[in-house]
């Protein structure tokens, strides 16, 4: 065998080995020290001779079902570091899985149970928070993204939890089915998306969670509930925005609706205007977002409506006009923000270019559904996003600027976006009991580097959107504490007594509130 090889067998050695000291039985600990010793005895040969043959490796063998189960989660590798999309935090678990049946994970819980290790599961990392961080076993679910069933006749769907809504739009489409509301992206799996709240914008469109009709969950033991409004209601409407705290997301079955083209009319407005007129603005269509871009006095409306037409093709100008603004958007700005961290008042100078350059025309656009909700985001950011009532969100923003005025040493970057989601029932959304005004800060990370004033920035923001009564969105950056989350969500002590008997302390799932 060659060197390269004799390091592959000593590297699986090492992880049989370490299999053997967390095997849930004495059997199967002596298989995998069985296999162990033959990976050993692989490692110790030498380069076969000219002349002497092909050497014939033997397989190891064994007959405990259990073992084709549990090596297949097991992965240590204490030099690998995950960081999250913006590549704001990382992390070194000592252990990453990515199971592929729910049984893996169970086994995973189990070993990490056993040794007191905590346990983070992952989907793409898009939050900028350190919600996912661990040091112990981290499960990464891309691998467990299987649809399991369409009804579309029902228009429902159920299906593993590390399905990317993207994924989800495609196999939906494919059954003339759709998503009846989404936000700004689609790479995020769907589990992760409904664990922190995600929604997208309509007065009359919950949050994502809001359209699931049972779950199954996998608590600290192992065990695999199931729930609904009907069955295990209490888990149900904690589980529907879990913030990892209670278990592992397994399955999800979800409302959808008959496939349908959204018809998008983007236009500029005054900030003035559009205070003015917020309310009139928020129901003057099924979906609505409005951007304002800090230091100016502009703003760039979006609504979009169902329609029948059919979609529009794209003639030459606006294929022109898409790759204008991606390389203006994407590349050049990235480039002027990176000089910008240096002259930080600049980005008040090229808030007010970018303004006229990609916000001042008229466009209208007919297509799929996802493809008119989703939008390029541009690149890695940090992002801050709190729920209000919409009657304060005129305050709320007044209030924002009046506090970049105050302070001429800040330029912060565009959007500042508003957005309006309805109701809803569950423990921890931001829009429980209320129907809820977003509004999101956003500050960019041109080539990985922080821009000075974020915290400043968001810290201001935040005491500004806490006076107003305001929730903080739970994948976004905030700072409030076990207390104060306490006196804004009012089931958060409901919520900690379903995680109490999901993951009774010693906690698995490594959360001290």
């Amino acid at each position: 065998v060659s060197k390269m090889q004799q390091q592959q067998q000593r590297s699986l050695k090492r992880s049989l080995i370490h299999c053997a000291h967390v095997a849930p039985d004495a059997a199967l600990a002596g298989d995998f020290l069985a296999m162990a010793n033959v990976a050993g005895q692989h490692a110790r040969k030498g380069k076969a001779r000219p002349g002497k043959g092909k050497q014939t490796k033997k397989k190891p063998t064994t007959t405990n079902p259990a073992y084709a189960r549990a090596v297949t989660v097991v992965s240590s590798n204490p030099d690998r570091t995950w960081h999250n999309w913006a590549k704001i935090h990382a992390c070194k678990p000592e252990f990453f899985h990515q199971p592929t049946s729910v049984h893996q994970i169970v086994d995973i819980l189990h070993q990490a149970k056993r040794t007191g290790k905590s346990v983070k599961t992952i989907g793409v990392g898009h939050s900028p928070n350190d919600l996912a961080l661990t040091a112990g076993h981290m499960i990464d679910m891309s691998n467990y993204k299987r649809i399991l069933h369409i009804d579309s006749e029902a228009c429902t769907v159920k299906f593993e939890a590390g399905v990317t809504v993207k994924q989800l739009n495609e196999e939906l489409d494919a059954h003339n089915l759709g998503l009846r509301s989404l936000g700004s992206l689609s790479a995020q799996t769907f589990a992760g998306a409904i664990g922190t709240g995600t929604h997208g914008t309509g007065v009359n469109f919950g949050c994502y969670a809001s359209e699931i009709l049972e779950l199954d969950i996998v608590s600290a033991a192992g065990k695999i509930i199931t729930c609904s409004k009907n069955e295990n209601p209490n888990i149900f409407y904690a589980a529907l925005c879990h913030l990892g705290a209670l278990g592992v997301i397994s399955t999800i079955t979800l409302q959808c609706e008959p496939a349908f083209r959204l018809h998008a009319y983007e236009r500029p407005i005054r900030f003035s205007t559009a205070l003015t007129n917020l309310n009139a603005i928020a129901h003057s269509a099924e979906h609505v977002r409005l951007w304002w871009l800090p230091h100016t006095e502009r703003c760039y409306l979006w609504t979009a409506n169902r329609t029948s037409q059919p979609a529009f093709k794209p003639t030459f100008g606006e294929y022109f006009n898409r790759v204008f603004t991606y390389i203006a958007y994407n590349k050049v700005l990235e480039v002027i923000m990176w000089i910008a961290r240096f002259y930080p008042r600049l980005m008040r100078i090229v808030n007010k270019i970018y303004a006229v350059l990609l916000f001042s025309r008229r466009r209208e656009v007919i297509d799929r559904s996802d493809r008119v909700f989703n939008f390029d985001c541009g690149w890695k950011q940090w992002v801050t996003e709190w729920a209000i009532p919409p009657a304060k969100a005129t305050t709320a923003l007044l209030a924002l600027r009046e506090f970049l005025h105050s302070r001429p040493h800040l330029g912060v970057h565009f959007m500042t976006e508003v957005r309006w989601v309805a109701a809803d029932d569950i423990y921890l959304s931001p829009c429980y009991k209320r129907d809820t005004c977003f509004i999101g800060i956003i500050m960019f990370r041109p080539f990985d580097c922080d821009f000075p004033g974020i915290q400043e920035y968001f810290q201001g923001a935040e005491a500004i959107f806490a006076e107003l009564g305001g929730r903080p969105h739970w994948a976004k950056i905030f700072e409030m504490t076990d207390k104060e989350l306490s006196q804004v969500y009012p089931r958060w002590n409901d919520f900690k007594r379903v995680r109490d008997q999901l993951d009774p302390a010693p906690r698995l799932f490594g959360n001290p509130c």
